[in-house]
């Protein structure tokens, strides 16, 4: 395995609910920051749930992930939350703008 693998794994099996969000959501800010300088994302914590807001190419997308799926999602595999969040944003149409080695390995089981 290599060294972003195991320290993937390592977030997965440490990091409470909100950590790993915030970890997996400043995965997806740097993807988009290289397509979108001006990107941004922020978390906002809710009842029972999280929404992710997400400015990209002067559009806001809105990703709300229930607090049962970031759970289920860290017990599936070490990519599973990413791959969830992408998928809301490409089911929305969000612009991905060159196929990266990132979005590659995340989107190879969703198409």
């Amino acid at each position: 395995m290599n060294i972003s693998g195991l320290l993937r794994e390592y977030i997965i099996n440490n990091l409470n609910e909100e950590k790993l969000l915030y970890h997996v959501s400043s995965c997806i800010e740097k993807q988009l920051k290289e397509w979108e300088p001006d990107s941004d994302i922020v978390l906002i914590r809710g009842a029972g749930e999280y929404i992710v807001l997400i400015s990209y190419n002067r559009v806001v997308f809105e990703v709300k992930i229930p607090n049962w799926v970031i759970e289920a999602k860290k017990k599936r595999d070490l990519y599973s939350l990413d791959r969830y969040i992408w998928s809301e944003l490409i089911r929305k149409r969000i612009d991905i703008k060159e196929r990266t080695s990132y979005i590659d390995w995340i989107l190879q089981s969703y198409q």
